[in-house]
């Protein structure tokens, strides 16, 4: 069995019926059917991290992608071998770790816990079933991701053109 550096904690898993309350929470979740929704609860596992906790690190094995129910998580880069330094702050409402997991790639940074923080977990490996088992269903939901993703994305692109034309009226780029 492999080890991972990813340190995964449970302090409680929630019954089906709060994990459907959370999924609902989830954006673009909600539009997916009950049967769905309940397939989708069997696979999530809630995470509780405290503030200052790593939840994983630059280069480790990707084995999840996390949901911030609450709180927040900063990811830190590690610059010139010796200095982590913290280079996106991500809030509640926000996935994290999702590239590298369905990339299958090692994680590009390392993620903590800004605050105590309640993460919902998405583990690759039942990513994999639902895939191998319920094709359909897991097509859905990594499209529900897919879109939360995009939306976010959106919104950095809106974000940097604000900037650049803050910048160029300010005649700092030309």
């Amino acid at each position: 069995m492999l080890k991972y550096p990813e340190k995964i904690k449970i302090l409680f898993e929630p019954h089906d019926d709060l994990k459907i309350e959370m999924i609902d929470r989830i954006p673009h979740f909600a539009a997916l059917d009950g049967n769905e929704k309940k397939l989708l609860s069997s696979v999530i596992h809630v995470r509780q991290f405290s503030s200052e906790e790593i939840i994983y690190t630059e280069a480790s094995p990707s084995v999840a992608m996390y949901f911030i129910e609450s709180g927040s998580v900063g990811l830190f880069k590690r610059f010139e071998n010796t200095i982590l330094e913290r280079v996106q702050y991500i809030g509640p409402g926000k996935w994290v770790g999702y590239s590298a997991m369905l990339g299958e790639q090692p994680r590009r940074s390392t993620a903590k816990a800004l605050e105590n923080c309640s993460l919902v977990a998405l583990l690759g490996t039942d990513l994999d079933h639902l895939r191998q088992n319920h094709p359909k269903a897991a097509n859905k939901i990594l499209l529900a991701v897919f879109n939360d993703v995009f939306d976010d994305l959106t919104d950095v692109q809106k974000e940097f053109l604000s900037l650049t034309i803050k910048l160029t009226k300010s005649n700092i780029l030309i």
